[in-house]
Parts: C-alpha cells; sequence; structure tokens
C-alpha cells in the first residue's frame, strides 16, 4: 500500500487566499500538513471518495474532511481548513 504523502502549509496551503490558522492546542504554526493534491487525486480515482487530512505534526492532533460529494480538492481543503481555523467563543 503506498504511503499518502503531506505536504506543510505553513500559514497558507499552496491555494491562494487560504490561510490556515495555528494549532489550536499547541499553537505551533510550522508543522502543519495537509493531504498533498496528488494522493487526494489517486484515492478518489481509485475509490470515489477521499479523505483529506489537516495534521498538527507536532501535537498530532488531525481533522479531516471525507464525504462522497463530488467536492473538488480546492473546495474541501477550503471546508477542512474552515473547520481548522474556528475557535470556541467566535
Amino acid at each position: 500500500m503506498a504511503r499518502i504523502q503531506y505536504r506543510y502549509v505553513k500559514g497558507s496551503v499552496a491555494i491562494k487566499d487560504i490561510k490556515v490558522m495555528p494549532c489550536p492546542f499547541c499553537g505551533d504554526t510550522d508543522k502543519i500538513s495537509i493531504t498533498s493534491r496528488k494522493d487526494y487525486n489517486r484515492l478518489y480515482k481509485a475509490h470515489g471518495s477521499a479523505t483529506i487530512a489537516l495534521t498538527c505534526e507536532r501535537c498530532r492532533l488531525d481533522m479531516y474532511e471525507h464525504d462522497f460529494d463530488d467536492f473538488d480538492y480546492v473546495t474541501k481543503v477550503r471546508i477542512l481548513v474552515d473547520k481548522w481555523n474556528r475557535r470556541a467563543g467566535e
């Protein structure tokens, strides 16, 4: 089985105008990673759906966006980053 590739986002994903806030638990900004577009496309093609993970490599907090809707990679990343950036009391 192929290993899923992640890429570090360092404050923003390689999609313009998407900003990722620091980890809500440890506050790290340098080791936040997201499933690569290449792996997302490979998994989607093989299984008809795919999960995008946003992970803090420092404290291992993971958030996932998985559904069977026909959203493209960018849309799923936006949905996941919106959830990641949401803070209690806001």
